[in-house]
């Protein structure tokens, strides 16, 4: 399905708005013929400073009288105790440096709109605690305000929709083409299949919960929502380079029960307990990472069929792959025991433990969610229409998307300072400079991901435990 809707909107993202991709960036350099990427002294610069920056904190793991560079999330919000300002909550400073590579690629407005408004996320979060709204002794409607969650919820379904209106013309073009029996060309597969796959995937997945117990019509809203919850993240991914991108906290399965659960069948609650996993977690979904690969193939001229290959080939591989390795790894050493991140053991819990929830306390209606979740739709539709038709403009909407999400916890401060960083560059260097610097910054994004997998395959060979970086 996922795959069926990258191609069907990849000819709008890439072709007509002609969005950045900042996550394509460094892979297409890489393979650039000449070679010039790896010839680049800044690019190597760049690789040994991020490099260096993550062995001496795996040289602290492995000797903690060495000293620790503080790359990871430091929780300076715990050091504030005094309301207000304690309604600042958790506010974490990190400098990762991939993501200050990724960030220098962002355009300005994109950067700065993802720290303005988690920033104001944060402000909001002491206005409430000032004026009495998140005292938890006023009730559960006033401890949730300002409501951040169902903002973010119903912002991610905005702009999933705001997304398919802009590609209206694009979309109607396909139509166009496949009544007419014709095809673009420009795709890893027919228009036709694209459509028939997402209907059938659609359809195939309506009918799986209504096996488990699921009313097609909650079924269809869930899976709904989840495809415009998807097709959001994409779009993320797309524009800011989140390549680790969380959903808001209020996810599919909270919208369709937001209109109370009272009535619903226990078979019902049961499905849609086994379901949740489904939109659990976001962070790895494959949709973001099929459509940065039918950019790269353009990018590259890999052969439709090459490509189209290698991705089912990838998708495969990876989920085969990863099933082995968990139970490996599970029965290896045991999946109770202290060799093993007991986060992975304990989801298979969660769906039980929501299914106890709802039976023993149902929850009712919640108008004021709901309405709150309109809030962060209608702003998301507000942003995307000042973007285009105000060209002063400085605010982007993906930034206000990804701060109802937990995203940025922990990359808000890696964007702002790659945002000051290329604000100085091309102010007093311009864009002759930027294109100078920008090597340097890849090498950032290489050196950040390549010295720690030297440094986890050296902890495979001995057996040792190694220091973990990023998201960890």
């Amino acid at each position: 399905m996922t795959l069926c809707a990258s191609v069907l909107l990849r000819g709008q993202w890439a072709d007509r708005e002609r969005l950045t991709f900042p996550l394509i960036y460094l892979p297409v350099e890489m393979a650039r013929e000449g070679g010039g990427f790896w010839r680049n002294r800044l690019m190597w610069l760049g690789f040994a400073v991020a490099g260096a920056a993550e062995s001496v904190n795996y040289l602290n793991f492995l000797y903690p009288s060495f000293p620790y560079l503080q790359i990871k999330p430091y929780n300076v919000g715990a050091e504030i105790t005094q309301p207000p300002w304690n309604g600042i909550g958790a506010l974490y400073l990190a400098s990762y440096p991939f993501m200050i590579g990724v960030g220098f690629i962002l355009t300005l407005e994109v950067s700065f709109s993802c720290w303005f408004f988690y920033l104001l996320g944060k402000l909001e979060g002491v206005a409430a605690v000032a004026t009495g709204m998140s005292d938890p002794g006023r009730g559960p409607t006033l401890a949730r305000f300002p409501y951040q969650a169902e903002q973010g919820a119903g912002a991610f379904v905005g702009m999933a929709l705001l997304v398919i209106w802009l590609a209206r013309g694009h979309l109607a073009g396909i139509w166009r083409l496949v009544r007419a029996g014709k095809d673009s060309g420009h795709e890893i597969m027919p228009y036709r299949a694209a459509i028939a796959g997402l209907l059938a995937c659609f359809a195939g997945l309506v009918a799986f919960a209504s096996a488990m117990g699921v009313p097609p019509a909650m079924g269809a809203g869930l899976f709904a929502l989840y495809l415009l919850f998807i097709i959001t993240l994409a779009r993320v991914v797309a524009e800011a380079g989140a390549g680790w991108t969380w959903a808001p906290t209020l996810n599919p399965h909270g919208l369709v029960f937001a209109g109370g659960m009272q009535g619903t069948p226990t078979k019902a609650l049961v499905g849609m307990a086994y379901l949740n996993w489904w939109d659990l977690e976001y962070r790895d979904h494959p949709m973001p990472q099929q459509m940065q690969a039918l950019r790269i193939g353009d990018a590259a001229g890999v052969s439709h069929r090459t490509l189209l290959g290698a991705m089912v080939v990838a998708l495969v591989v990876g989920i085969l792959g990863s099933f082995w390795a968990e139970l490996d790894i599970f029965y290896r050493y045991g999946a109770a025991t202290a060799k093993v991140r007991q986060w992975v053991p304990s989801m298979g819990r969660v769906p039980f433990t929501m299914l106890r929830s709802w039976m023993d306390n149902p929850t009712p209606p919640d108008p004021t969610g709901l309405a709150a979740a309109g809030v962060g739709l209608a702003v998301t539709v507000v942003l995307v229409l000042l973007r285009q038709r105000v060209l002063w403009w400085p605010l982007h909407p993906v930034g206000y998307v990804l701060a109802g999400t937990p995203s940025l916890d922990y990359m808000w401060f890696p964007l702002f300072e790659a945002w000051v960083t290329k604000l100085l560059v091309l102010r007093y260097g311009g864009m002759k400079a930027y294109r100078r610097a920008l090597p340097f910054f890849l090498g950032l994004i290489l050196g950040d991901y390549a010295v720690p997998t030297l440094w986890g395959v050296w902890g495979t060979i001995t057996g040792n435990q190694m220091y973990l970086s990023f998201p960890h």
